[in-house]
């Protein structure tokens, strides 16, 4: 727990110690991440989309754009998927594999830490809904 005094109000901040540790934050930047995503959060947790699918298919393993769209059972990649695609690297919720080089061909798209903590709250939400 956390207290901050800011004059005639205060803030409290409650952090997961046994979730930080298992995903290897600072306990200090655990509890940033959470208030950015929520509105995204909330609106995944209600209605799955392509933005959250994708995430589940880069939780396995880093992707190209081609094998997520496979993935997907798409015939081809769609422009619904690179429109989701660049909306995540906004996010900061993935990144590309070989930084500095975003067309390179072996460039695959992968979680960042960011993104990890998104998915875990994702897939808690999930499983509390259930």
């Amino acid at each position: 727990m956390q207290w901050k005094d800011i004059g005639m109000a205060f803030r409290v901040t409650f952090t997961n110690t046994v979730f930080t540790q298992k995903q290897g934050l600072q306990p200090e930047l655990q509890p940033e991440l959470q208030p950015e995503l929520q509105p995204v959060l909330q609106r995944e947790l209600q209605n799955e989309t392509l933005y959250s699918l994708t995430l589940y298919h880069l939780d396995e393993t880093p992707l190209n754009t081609r094998e997520l769209s496979l993935k997907m059972n798409q015939k081809e990649i769609s422009g619904q998927l690179r429109k989701v695609i660049r909306k995540l690297h906004n996010d900061n919720l993935i990144e590309n594999s070989i930084s500095g080089s975003p067309n390179h061909p072996a460039q695959k798209h992968q979680l960042t830490i960011t993104g990890k903590v998104f998915l875990t709250f994702l897939k808690e939400g999930k499983n509390n809904k259930s």
